[in-house]
């Protein structure tokens, strides 16, 4: 099983951990699956905004990282 599958089956399951954003965008990244990458990224905002506490670091983190994949995906 795949780094990425098991991921879906963690965030099937109920885990949505910081870290678990960041190793699935990670692994996205790897595989150049820009579109992707983007809408964990997405997700993963969203969910701090909502469940953790609007951790404005992480989020402007998360940011970054999401506008690097867009300029990735348009070259």
């Amino acid at each position: 099983m795949g780094a990425i599958e098991l991921f879906d089956k963690a965030r099937f399951n109920g885990y949505n951990a910081l870290a678990l954003y960041n190793s699935y965008a990670k692994a996205y990244r790897e595989l150049k699956d820009y579109d992707n990458e983007i809408a964990i990224l997405d997700e993963a905002i969203e969910r701090m905004r909502s469940e953790h506490g609007n951790n404005e670091t992480r989020i402007i983190e998360f940011n970054e990282h999401r506008t690097k994949a867009l300029s990735l995906k348009c070259k």
